[in-house]
């Protein structure tokens, strides 16, 4: 959950005159509770992120890893 860490720390780093965003992946196993439990609040940490700054918006790309998490981030077949 480095995303639910990462969106806590001071948030000067986005605030510039000009919107900045910035897309960040992760690979989960949406087949798994785990899987979509993740998924869930990830998405919701991202939306609360979006929500209160302007000047910087998250851009979450969510790859599914079907179980084998090391083949998806090797392959390099991120969108």
């Amino acid at each position: 959950m480095l995303l639910l860490a990462w969106s806590r720390v001071k948030r000067s780093h986005c605030l510039v005159p000009q919107r900045s965003d910035m897309s960040i992946g992760v690979v989960l196993d949406l087949v798994s509770l785990m899987g979509k439990h993740q998924k869930i609040a990830i998405e919701i940490a991202v939306k609360e992120f979006n929500n209160q700054l302007s000047s910087c918006k998250l851009d979450l790309q969510i790859k599914d890893s079907h179980g084998n998490s090391a083949q998806v981030i090797s392959s390099g077949n991120f969108p």
